[in-house]
């Protein structure tokens, strides 16, 4: 991650974060730690990742976390792998 200088970028729903966002993400995911994160979606059988967003928690959304939907440093769209399209 990390090597992108013009901006975030989904590829196969992997997160390829930009350098600032790269930055400021937390290597693990901590239930205790407020801040970004990478957040991993794995297939269950295989334990493959298949899809990868950054997510936020603080204030009221410190244990759960809240998915960011756009690079808060790039402004691009990182989270539309994530929506469905039919409920739109």
């Amino acid at each position: 991650m990390g090597d992108h200088l013009k901006g975030c970028v989904v590829e196969n729903g992997i997160l390829k974060a930009c350098k600032l966002l790269d930055k400021v993400l937390h290597p693990e995911a901590n239930a205790r730690v407020k801040g970004a994160y990478l957040l991993e979606l794995r297939n269950a059988k295989t334990g493959e990742v298949t899809r990868t967003g950054a997510v936020i928690r603080s204030g009221e959304y410190s244990k759960g976390g809240m998915l960011m939907n756009f690079c808060p440093f790039c402004a691009h769209d990182i989270s539309a792998h994530f929506r469905n399209e039919d409920d739109a």
